[in-house]
């Protein structure tokens, strides 16, 4: 990919998203001004979306913060994530989002189940670390008794 499609991109997400959150480019950069404590204003708003200007880079975490997205979503379409299959979770929730636009109930329904997978894979995580835990109590009572051995044994030895 090279440079002009990613600002490209780039600016077509921030356009979206803008729409999406309906709100307006002076409300935008109010928010990116307080987020940055940088100046910005409508104007440059609209030099981002129509590719005129290249957007600051410490603007990138502000704009996912002001959208609810991760920063490889302004970056990355849903294809793009999922061949470079470097962020799971966020390729998933990039999938979701686009599908909630076209098909809600679908994406809720595979929201759902997600997160309940996500549960049972916590709870076997849990009953690993409890048995971890066990034996780890074992041992350290193992290590108590091989002390008190070494001690016995030392002390008959300075006898």
């Amino acid at each position: 990919m090279n440079f002009n499609t990613i600002y490209a991109t780039i600016a077509a997400k921030i356009s979206y998203f803008r729409a999406q959150k309906k709100i307006s480019q002076e409300e935008l950069a109010q928010k990116i001004q307080e987020l940055t404590g940088e100046t910005c204003g409508k104007h440059a708003i609209s030099r981002f979306e129509n590719s005129r200007r290249k957007l600051p880079i410490n603007y990138v975490p502000a704009l996912a913060q002001i959208f609810g997205i991760t920063t490889d979503e302004l970056f990355f379409s849903a294809n793009e994530l999922k061949r470079t299959d470097k962020d799971q979770i966020g390729t998933q929730v990039a999938d979701y989002r686009e599908l909630a636009t076209t098909n809600p109930k679908e994406a809720a329904s595979k929201a759902l189940e997600a997160l309940l997978n996500a549960k049972k894979e916590v709870q076997a995580l849990k009953e690993q670390l409890r048995k971890c835990k066990e034996e780890l109590e074992k041992k350290s009572t193992k290590m108590k008794k091989y002390k008190e051995i070494a001690k016995s044994l030392s002390k008959l030895s300075k006898d």
